[in-house]
Order: C-alpha cells, then sequence, then structure tokens
C-alpha cells in the first residue's frame, strides 16, 4: 500500500498541478487531489480481500480534507 501510494504521490510532489493532464480544467484542489489519489491506490489495490475505504489529504497541521469514494460515508 505504501508503495502504491507513494507511486501516485511521486506523480504530483513538486510539479505545478494546472499543468499535469490529470487536472487539464479541474481546480487542483485538496478535495481533487484527495479523489485522484484516492482512484489511483483503489486501481492498484484491485484485488480480492482489498479495499481503499479512505484517503486524507493535509494542507496544513489544521486544515484537511478526506475522500472516503462512493457508497463510503
Amino acid at each position: 500500500l505504501k508503495d502504491w501510494t507513494d507511486q501516485t504521490i511521486k506523480e504530483l510532489d513538486h510539479k505545478y498541478l494546472n499543468e499535469i493532464s490529470i487536472f487539464y480544467g479541474k481546480n487542483p484542489s485538496s478535495e481533487n487531489i484527495a479523489n485522484y489519489i484516492f482512484n489511483q491506490v483503489s486501481m492498484k489495490a484491485a484485488a480480492p480481500g482489498i479495499r481503499v475505504t479512505r484517503v486524507t489529504v493535509w494542507e496544513s497541521e489544521s486544515a484537511k480534507v478526506s475522500y472516503t469514494g462512493p457508497g463510503h460515508d
């Protein structure tokens, strides 16, 4: 799980997010970043018995957003 997450974050780290194709025409907000990481890691973890339930992106020590995906309220 850590490797899959690290690979996904590496695609975003130290990049101008507005210039990355996945964010063309979309605001690279923390909500959208959490959604992207959730979807990428979920695809890599698509095996019986493995399910990503939540991704949390921290903007600062006191500001964060969590994405739980559809149907995971």
